[in-house]
């Protein structure tokens, strides 16, 4: 992994081909102290394992795709859950023939390369979870 801060709280990251992304994000965000952050990302993934979330079961629906895929669009955040970095990102990949599936991300490995901006956000919201909904959700402090 390679990164440069490029304003006081964004990050450009660069991941090398076998890293893995959600372990190298939550890495970098251990390694600086990091609460809560949005993050994006772009680059090539291999045999990623994606999910859908079943409202009615409350179970998250894993696949693992084959092979390498294009990682046009990762959006996600990181919280604290039981003050641990969590992260919580979506992505639509595509195949070869163009073809785009996507869901929350569960994981992947670098095919080639990743291009990530981590925004740090200045607060240090924690995530919990919730029984209703049976997902991990923000605790925040205020409703309307």
């Amino acid at each position: 992994m390679f990164y440069s801060k490029v304003s006081d709280n964004k990050y450009l990251i660069r991941l090398v081909k076998k890293e893995e992304l959600g372990e190298s994000i939550l890495r970098f965000c251990k390694s600086l102290n990091i609460k809560n952050a949005y993050v994006t990302a772009i680059g090539a993934v291999e045999s990623p394992t994606i999910s859908y979330f079943n409202v009615k079961i409350k179970k998250f629906l894993e696949k693992t795709l084959d092979g390498d895929f294009e990682l046009i669009s990762f959006i996600g955040n990181v919280a604290l859950f039981e003050n641990e970095p969590l992260l919580h990102a979506h992505l639509n990949i595509s195949d070869k023939e163009m073809k785009v599936l996507g869901g929350h991300f569960v994981k992947a490995t670098v095919a080639a390369s990743i291009e990530i901006l981590l925004e740090v956000l200045d607060s240090q919201h924690s995530k919990s979870f919730n029984e209703e909904i049976g997902l991990n959700l923000w605790d925040l402090p205020q409703s309307l």
